[in-house]
């Protein structure tokens, strides 16, 4: 009240007719010109602008029926110099008294006929030859780094690598890799108007297609590049291949955060049953009910991605003490020396974060030699079953952590080759959708860019293929991950579309002030340092402290160390339940199922995909349900 009458605030009825205002000056523009240029992009970028789009669905009740559906997009732009930005401005006057809408008729959509020839010819695999034609290598600077940090982190209880005195607790893998790399620029964030219906629907996704080609091509860009997830990513395809006048300078990407969050539901598919439920149970990290649902279809990303990594630190702990025990009466030095020298220089307190950096650059070879004596140690277990799973478990999530890692620093290439180590996995779990479908046809089309397109090349290998909320380091996202924390975070929130779903008139009202309304709020968010990613959120004291407990508690629950148990069956390791012989053959060859099915894909001209039946514990156990048989239990004698 008070600013207001200092002429420092708006009175809610000017800024409802405000808001009206804007929303009819971007109907016009969009209806006009078929795009609206956010004021807030730079034109003619050295780095082309990259979109994503997604499907919004907000379960609330429509005059239709059923629920409310949008299309919703982001512009994200990733400019290498320094430069003066503009926030978003909201016009202070107007001659319109009206502060909302009346009559408003859907915007229409021009029809798009998609056949399922369509679809059959434009996710064939049948242009690629081979499967390792899809294969790129990394630096091997995440590899480094991952099991340096493993290391690091249970230093104080290794055997064979005495601690420093002033050796304390590291963070979290993120945090670690934070306090390790450089800063960077945030990007810039447009908010695009959102279609009112799903882009599931060929025509809606058609013409959103149009309008990022039409805002690319205002901004100067010669290609349009759009991130989707999977549904999205697909159906994009099969309109682009239709459509190659009107699409033909468009790239598309798959999102890496609908990869990476479909990768953890197929490892969590992989293990279910296997144990590591009860061992988080048990440990307190979460409730029985939580539990069930991380491992099942249902899994929060964030919530599951801490609980494999709490998992995954906890079997490695149990992994090195195996491996103490077998390296104990072979040659170590050749790598001990230098590796004791590099956990020594991360608690160092006068080391810069460049030293840390370069001393762990410094100790590839040695690392080298470490990782081939663990090799040697893996082949040891080829006979105990048990130790073959949760080695393949640790594998497993070490390419979840370097992919995570690979996005965070924008590392395109270290993200294509993280992508196709998951393409196994993912085609044995059954999600054949991104394993023997959108997956490979992504990775074979983003290996012939250097030929097709080399500006786009050039532009993904700066790191444009991710954009940054805040400031800081090692905090780059996928698109996609942009657009659900930013505009789709927002729309779900109080102030969103709850309530007003069933007037026409305040929702349209609501989709078209969007992009402006969200990008004040991100501006607000941003004056508060409420997306601040320095110091990151694992750097806590509290937050180390409880991860570490969190771990040993884990262990404890081991009733033994799987890496240790020369047991000729696959067994629970938290009940002693016995796999049959069909599980015990498909978890320990899970890989390797994997790549046979996908083998076959490429060579098959069979038009339905032939899906994995992957037998695991939970099968094994929801059988022993139906059929009313009986578990068996191994007994250690």
């Amino acid at each position: 009240m008070l600013n207001n009458r200092l002429g420092l605030g708006i009175s809610y009825e000017r800024l409802q007719r405000q808001l009206t205002a804007h929303s009819k000056k971007i109907m016009q523009q969009v209806e006009t010109d078929g795009v609206y240029v956010l004021e807030t992009m730079t034109k003619n970028c050295k780095i082309p602008h990259v979109f994503a789009m997604d499907n919004l669905d907000w379960k609330k009740k429509t005059l239709d029926g059923g629920s409310f559906n949008a299309t919703s997009a982001i512009i994200i732009e990733n400019e290498q110099t320094e430069r003066f930005q503009e926030g978003a401005s909201l016009p202070t006057s107007t001659c319109d008294r009206r502060k909302t809408f009346y009559d408003v008729a859907d915007p229409p959509v021009p029809m798009c006929h998609i056949s399922a020839k369509d679809r059959q010819r434009s996710r064939s695999l049948e242009h690629i030859e081979k499967l390792e034609s899809l294969a790129t290598s990394s630096d091997g600077t995440a590899e480094d780094l991952l099991l340096i940090w493993h290391l690091a982190r249970m230093v104080t209880t290794s055997q064979l690598l005495n601690a420093p005195p002033d050796a304390g607790i590291l963070p979290g893998f993120s945090a670690f890799c934070a306090g390790l790399h450089p800063h960077r620029q945030a990007s810039t964030i447009g908010y695009l108007p959102l279609i009112p219906a799903s882009p599931t629907d060929p025509a809606v996704l058609k013409e959103e297609m149009k309008r990022l080609v039409n805002t690319s091509c205002a901004l100067g860009d010669k290609y349009t590049i759009i991130t989707g997830d999977q549904a999205t990513y697909e159906l994009a395809v099969t309109i682009r291949d239709k459509h190659r006048d009107d699409f033909g300078s468009v790239i598309l990407l798959l999102g890496g955060f609908h990869q990476a969050h479909n990768y953890m539901k197929a490892v969590c598919k992989i293990i279910r049953d296997a144990g590591a439920e009860d061992l988080l149970v048990a440990a307190g990290l979460c409730q029985e009910g939580t539990v069930k649902k991380m491992f099942g279809e249902k899994a929060d990303y964030y919530q599951t991605l801490h609980a494999l990594r709490i998992l995954s630190e906890a079997m490695w702990h149990l992994y090195w003490e195996a491996f103490e025990i077998w390296a104990a009466y072979r040659e170590t030095e050749h790598w001990k020396s230098q590796v004791k020298n590099v956990v020594k220089k991360l608690f160092e307190k006068d080391a810069t974060a460049t030293q840390k950096l370069e001393t762990i650059q410094m100790s590839h070879p040695h690392l080298s030699v470490l990782q081939e004596q663990m090799l040697l140690f893996q082949e040891s277990l080829s006979e105990q079953p048990t130790s073959v799973f949760w080695s393949i478990f640790l594998e497993m999530s070490d390419i979840l952590h370097r992919f995570i890692y690979y996005q965070r620093e924008g590392n395109w290439v270290g993200h294509l080759c993280e992508s196709v180590q998951m393409l196994p996995y993912l085609t044995a779990a059954g999600h054949y959708k991104y394993g023997q479908q959108s997956l490979p046809l992504y990775l074979a089309e983003m290996k012939k860019l250097p030929e097709t397109a080399p500006e786009v090349h050039e532009a993904l290998m700066a790191g444009a293929f991710v954009g940054r909320r805040a400031d800081g380091s090692h905090n780059g996202v996928s698109p996609d991950m942009l657009l659900e924390q930013t505009y789709n975070a927002d729309a779900k929130e109080a102030s969103g579309l709850d309530g007003i779903t069933l007037n026409p008139a305040a929702w349209m009202k609501w989709l078209y002030t969007k992009p402006l309304t969200a990008a004040i709020s991100a501006e607000l968010k941003s004056m508060l340092h409420l997306h601040s990613s320095s110091p990151h959120h694992e750097s806590g004291s509290s937050r180390v402290t409880r991860d570490a407990e969190m771990v040993v508690k884990v262990m404890a629950a081991v009733e033994t160390n799987p890496f240790t148990t020369a047991t000729p069956c696959l067994i629970n390791i938290s009940t002693g339940q016995c796999a049959d012989s069909t599980v015990k053959d498909n978890l320990t060859n899970v890989k390797v199922l994997g790549l046979k099915a996908l083998s076959e894909s490429l060579s098959s001209e069979q038009k339905k995909t032939s899906i994995v039946k992957l037998n695991t514990f939970h099968t094994q156990n929801t059988k022993s349900k139906k059929f009313g048989g009986k578990t068996c239990i191994w007994q250690e004698q």
